[in-house]
């Protein structure tokens, strides 16, 4: 079983979560087998970004997925400067 849900939307991208439950087809026992995540941007027709409308969080859950995305969207960009900076003091 496939389960998937939009966490976050920014300007133009959103990041989708992915869980994949299987089932054993002779016990009936369920259990997640893997998770991911993804960011899709959505594109016009000339290939270039264009805006989404903002995500609507209707439970707590929801909620809580999108602080999570939120952070990671803020984070990752910094700690990539944050390398890229490391490596060139290192180079010199």
């Amino acid at each position: 079983t496939l389960r998937a849900g939009i966490n976050y939307t920014g300007k133009s991208s959103m990041e989708a979560g992915v869980r994949v439950e299987s089932q054993n087809l002779l016990t009936g026992e369920t259990r997640h087998t893997v998770s991911a995540y993804m960011t899709l941007v959505a594109l016009d027709r000339q290939g270039k970004p264009t805006s989404i409308p903002p995500i609507i969080l209707e439970t707590a859950d929801e909620q809580r997925r999108n602080r999570e995305a939120m952070f990671v969207a803020i984070v990752t960009p910094a700690v990539k400067h944050l390398r890229k900076e490391i490596a060139a003091l290192e180079a010199a």
